[in-house]
């Protein structure tokens, strides 16, 4: 997908993992819908700040809309975690994070794929434009993309140009929710 402004790069794309592995990651790491109260938030948190590498902010999870979609790995360890919440009737993907050690196991695209099965009425998250990998891979994912300022905003299953205006008005008003360090900030709900 072409986004223009974006400098597109080549990643060397990771390796195949084999059939006996698929399996046993289908089995061992199923994606379920959570509610937060599920969930032990200290952990959660802790997933969130080392996958981002920053710093969530102290009342994050208090000012999650309550009916807030959370999907994680059916295994109990805290390995991935896509957070999700309503934002005028489609989905806001406010978090996607996996944990070092289990990057580059397609358990991020299981969880983004779950997320797309998950809200019919569409999706929309936004990323880093510095992040160029990051970019690539959600561009292969999105049915569109844009870019405000300075983040590259990805929609699934979102076609209506006022229903993207308004997702993009509600980006525009977004405050942090993590400190990734002294330059730059992820979204606040």
């Amino acid at each position: 997908m072409y986004m223009p402004g974006f400098n597109h790069f080549s990643f060397p794309r990771p390796l195949e993992t084999s059939v006996p592995d698929l399996v046993e990651e289908k089995e061992t790491k199923e994606i379920k819908r959570y509610e937060l109260n599920q969930l032990n938030r200290t952990n959660l948190e802790s997933l969130i700040n080392i996958s981002f590498g920053g710093q969530l902010i102290k009342d994050y999870f208090n000012i999650l809309n309550p009916g807030a979609k959370i999907y994680m790995p059916s295994t109990g360890r805290y390995e991935a975690v896509g957070i999700v919440i309503d934002i005028n009737r489609i989905g806001y993907m406010d978090k996607l994070a996996v944990h070092p050690l289990y990057t580059n196991q397609g358990l991020g695209k299981r969880v983004l794929r779950t997320i797309f099965g998950d809200n019919p009425n569409g999706l929309f998250w936004r990323a880093d434009i510095d992040d160029q990998r990051l970019i690539n891979w959600y561009s292969q994912e999105a049915d569109e993309a844009k870019k405000i300022g300075n983040w590259a905003v990805f929609f699934k299953n979102v076609q209506e140009p006022n229903r993207i205006r308004k997702s993009l008005e509600y980006l525009e008003n977004l405050k942090p929710t993590i400190f990734i360090n002294e330059n730059k900030i992820a979204p606040r709900l």
